[in-house]
């Protein structure tokens, strides 16, 4: 969040820690159901957990429980930010206070039982006011630098820019003075513009596919991809274009033969878990890695034109099952058309035998150990000639479906992967490829917290 950016949060007296933390997250949840880019003015929380939201949108108010009611300072929970503050901001403010929280809590041996006056989360520092007597006391805790990855899945961003700009034809598409094609590049770096003002993260990198035909899964399976067309000239020269220019600017990209970039990203989230209490936002809208999906690790997708924060809660509450557990489901399902992995799957199975089959056993493996049961379940009997029959195809899909999580030759520390971005150098590229718009407004401040 932007220096500027002031978040109080005041608890009614007579709460404790651990109920505080309960309503951080009762209040999260309430505001993950609005528009994450409307403007708070100002958040009211009282102790019914009734919330009502100001924002500076159309509408005055927006108000998430039935007859929200704003009492007194003293016996709500509020929270005032400056006027140009999001609800996806806010957020981000209230998830690393509960973090404080929480760690706090942890070091306390009655820390969860305290009856707290107030808390303040401001700038980053908070401050606990205990009820231990006349007068309270004070605990004040130093801010704590919340981490943040950013990892961008290179050809899908890409791709989703180039054909989001090549609606009039390839003979409107945009050129610089060189000739080069630079439609694609330039909505990519505008997003990723975006993303580093809107998340301000601390490390980043970009990752990037080998051609098909030289990937692992394409010696495991000779159909793997086989449908997909070649990729336009303007788009493929595009893909040059960009990693010069993220090079330039000092952004860390890798692309390792034989792996495709969900196994870079899976392998760099999972360092990043291990090293790592910050949150980890993928910028894809590959339904692939939502087996990545984790406490601190979602998706930023591209849906309907619009950015998605899909999270590990959105997930299970969607499809009813563990992240891990997609795994599965695609070996079952495969994936089939021109523009698919070309997965083969078991025939004849769908989404009504699979996700059941898998919330029932757990996983594939767990599926074919339960065979002969299954043959006395009236709900599953029915899918055991299939089973028996696809089983070759079921275990070679998941291997295809699994994103490898240790692919050698990547970072084996986060440090590599700290955002260092060479302005100069930026800024030279810029004025190469013709990018007169994004230095105008960087120049207006449009992208200053990034």
């Amino acid at each position: 969040m932007g220096q500027n950016t002031k978040c109080s949060v005041l608890f009614a007296p007579k709460g404790t820690v651990h109920s505080t933390i309960g309503t951080i997250d009762s209040l999260i949840s309430q505001l993950k159901r609005n528009d994450l880019s409307a403007a708070v003015a100002q958040i009211v929380l009282d102790n019914n957990l009734r919330l009502t939201l100001q924002v500076t949108s159309k509408t005055s108010a927006t108000h998430y429980r039935e007859n929200p009611v704003a009492l007194q300072e003293q016996d709500v929970t509020w929270c005032e930010l400056p006027i140009m503050s999001n609800v996806k901001q806010l957020i981000q403010n209230l998830t690393q206070l509960k973090k404080l929280l929480f760690t706090w809590l942890l070091q306390q041996p009655r820390g969860r039982w305290y009856e707290i006056k107030r808390i303040v989360f401001t700038d980053g520092i908070l401050e606990i006011e205990k009820l231990t007597g006349s007068p309270s006391k004070i605990i004040s805790l130093p801010s704590i630098k919340q981490e943040r990855l950013l990892l961008i899945d290179g050809p899908n961003v890409l791709n989703m820019a180039f054909y989001a700009s090549s609606t009039n034809g390839e003979e409107h598409l945009l050129r610089n003075h060189e000739g080069l094609y630079t439609n694609a590049v330039l909505a990519m770096t505008r997003k990723l513009f975006h993303l580093l003002r809107d998340f301000q993260p601390t490390h980043l990198a970009i990752c990037w596919d080998v051609r098909r035909s030289s990937t692992f899964r394409r010696q495991l399976y000779e159909g793997y991809k086989a449908g997909r067309g070649e990729t336009p000239p303007p788009l493929l020269e595009q893909y040059f274009t960009a990693h010069t220019l993220f090079q330039s600017m000092n952004i860390q990209q890798f692309l390792i033969q034989g792996y495709e970039a969900d196994d870079l990203i899976g392998t760099l989230a999972t360092l990043w878990k291990k090293s790592s209490q910050g949150e980890c936002y993928i910028v894809s809208s590959d339904k692939d890695l939502f087996q990545l999906l984790n406490f601190q690790t979602s998706l930023l997708r591209q849906v309907k034109g619009t950015q998605e924060h899909f999270t590990v809660q959105d997930f299970t509450d969607q499809f009813g099952i563990d992240p891990k557990q997609w795994i599965d489901v695609k070996a079952i399902l495969g994936e089939t058309g021109k523009s698919s992995d070309n997965i083969p799957g078991i025939a004849g199975l769908g989404e009504k035998a699979a996700f059941p089959l898998i919330q029932q056993y757990g996983n594939l493996e767990g599926i074919y150990n339960a065979l002969t049961a299954l043959e006395k379940v009236p709900s599953f009997n029915r899918y055991v000639k299939k089973l028996e029959q696809g089983r070759d195809m079921a275990f070679l899909s998941k291997k295809l479906a699994t994103i490898v999580t240790d692919v050698p030759g990547l970072p084996t520390s986060i440090d590599q992967l700290k955002v260092k971005i060479d302005k100069k150098a930026m800024v030279t590229e810029f004025e190469r490829l013709g990018f007169k718009s994004i230095l105008n407004d960087l120049r207006e401040g449009k992208y200053r917290a990034s």
